[in-house]
Parts: C-alpha cells; sequence; structure tokens
C-alpha cells in the first residue's frame, strides 16, 4: 500500500477554519472510512490530508462530507481528563467508561449524595466544593440510581446509568449503564443499610429540633438540651434496631409497609416518661416518617 495524499485548500475548503485534531477525530469516526488516516499537514492555504492507502470512491466521498461538516472549533473534551494526566492516548471526546473515578485520578472529586427514603438514588461529581457556602460546581459525573423490590421491600437488582460532562456542560457519550443483582443475605443487609440511612437522616432533623425547641421554649442550656436530644435520639435508634432483627427473623411486611407509608413507629409510641414536649415536638417534624 502506497500513502495517498488527498490535498484541500483552507481558505476554500475550510471556511470556517481549521482544528487539524478535531478534524482527525472527525476523520476516524466516519465508519464508512476503513483506510488508516496517517496525519494532516498544514502549510499556508494547503491542507494535505494522508492516508495509508488510496480511498475508495465512496470513502473520499464520505471524508468530503466530514470536511464540510468541521466548523473549525476547538472540541469540548471530557472534563474528567484534566485529572488523569497518564491516562493513555485516548480521544478526549469520548467518556472513559472503564476508569475508576474514585480512586485513578490526581485529585478527589467532591460528592453530593441524594437519599430519598433510606436510598441513595443520586451522586453528582462535582470538580469544587465552597464549604463557607455548601455550594458544588463544575459537574463533572452524574450517577443515577434505582431499586427493583419485592413485596416484602427487600431489593432484587440495582440499576446504575453513569453520565460524563463536557468542557462546554453537556453530557458527553456514551454514559455507562451497569445492573447488580442482590441474593440471598445481601437483600436483607441493603435493607439495613437503607434504614440506617434513612434513621440517620431523620435523627439529624429531630435532633436539631429538640435542641432548638428545649433553649427556646424550655430554658435549658445548650449542653441540657443536645443531652436530652441525644437521648431521645439514642432510644429511637434502639427501637429501630430491635425492629430490623424482628424483621430478619420473620421477613414481616411491617417494616416495608412502614417505610412506604411513612408511618413507621416513633418513639412516642413505646417510651416511657417522655417530656411532655416531646409531643409537639414529634408531631411537627413528623419523627415516626422516614425522609
Amino acid at each position: 500500500m502506497t500513502e495517498t495524499n488527498y490535498p484541500r485548500s483552507l481558505s476554500g475548503d475550510f471556511s470556517n477554519g481549521l482544528n487539524s485534531a478535531k478534524l482527525t477525530v472527525e476523520i476516524g469516526a466516519e465508519a464508512s472510512i476503513s483506510v488508516e488516516l496517517l496525519r494532516i499537514d498544514t502549510y499556508e492555504d494547503v491542507v494535505d490530508i494522508w492516508f495509508a492507502a488510496a480511498l475508495s470512491t465512496e470513502e473520499e466521498a464520505s471524508l468530503n462530507v466530514v470536511i464540510a461538516a468541521h466548523d473549525g472549533l476547538p472540541f469540548s473534551s471530557v472534563k474528567i481528563y484534566r485529572y488523569m494526566p497518564s491516562a493513555p492516548q485516548h480521544d478526549p471526546t469520548v467518556t472513559p467508561v472503564d476508569h475508576n473515578y474514585k480512586t485513578g485520578l490526581d485529585r478527589s472529586l467532591k460528592g453530593e449524595f441524594t437519599i430519598v427514603k433510606g436510598e441513595l438514588v443520586n451522586t453528582k461529581w462535582y470538580a469544587e466544593y465552597d464549604v463557607e457556602t455548601d455550594i458544588f460546581s463544575d459537574l463533572v459525573i452524574n450517577v443515577g440510581i434505582t431499586y427493583t423490590r419485592n413485596e416484602l421491600g427487600l431489593a432484587l437488582y440495582r440499576e446504575t446509568t453513569r453520565t460524563w460532562y463536557l468542557e462546554d456542560g453537556t453530557p458527553a457519550s456514551p454514559t455507562k449503564f451497569t445492573s447488580k443483582p442482590y441474593r440471598g443475605n445481601e437483600r436483607t443487609a441493603e435493607l439495613e443499610c437503607r434504614a440506617k440511612n434513612a434513621i440517620a437522616m431523620q435523627n439529624t432533623l429531630g435532633l436539631g429540633k429538640i435542641i432548638y425547641d428545649q433553649m427556646t421554649n424550655h430554658g435549658k442550656t445548650q449542653s441540657e438540651a443536645i443531652g436530652i436530644g441525644l437521648g431521645y435520639a439514642s432510644a429511637w435508634y434502639t427501637h429501630f434496631e430491635a425492629n430490623i432483627l424482628e424483621f430478619q427473623r420473620t421477613n414481616s411486611r411491617m417494616f416495608w409497609d412502614a417505610i412506604q407509608a411513612l408511618a413507621y413507629p416513633g418513639p412516642l409510641d413505646w417510651a416511657h416518661e417522655t417530656p411532655d414536649f416531646l409531643t409537639t415536638v414529634s408531631a411537627e417534624i413528623n419523627f415516626g416518617g422516614w425522609v
């Protein structure tokens, strides 16, 4: 095979300008051109496009279509390549779907987690996070998660879709889809993890409400109010763990029904000598609910 040049005019064929690196990617992505592109050389008004062999008539026609569509603008690369300096030769516009973005970068990303009723349903990985304003910025990867559960609330499988973002802020392609099945004890372990997530969020809301109520309406010092709130949270968690054990022992529907109905029995249903003010606090923040 003989190297073959297909010269073009910079002013005549590339009226919008020429980005040689981008044109190289565009030609390489054209499925109808099977001959290897070797290089693109430019000199004054001449653009030499060198292939490893002569193109067929159909391939040259496809080359002309690619050239006509070329906009000359810098291509928008996938953001995560900023943090992969040792990445092998790659097309910077295509997502590195097999790369471990949690451990394989030269810096860590900042995760914003969305938990609904104890389920982690979304994680957004950002380049920046401002501690003072609590604001994330510069989205790099979006991870969406959905669960399929049986009638008892046990996870059958989890589907995850990962979307990377380009420097211009638009989604890159391809996305990555994975599916994880849950088997045997994995199912109850996942439900327990979900329940612990939910109760942790509930306790955070409730603890703050109790401390505020005690200091504002009952004249308690901050340390006294915190003590009351922590005691309440501890008792609630003990009750929660007892129900987890009961669920694992009997596969009772009560636990799952409670999550679905957002009406899991709260501490006021079982605790003794609960201060009267907690009745009001519990009603206001729906202590028995699942965030």
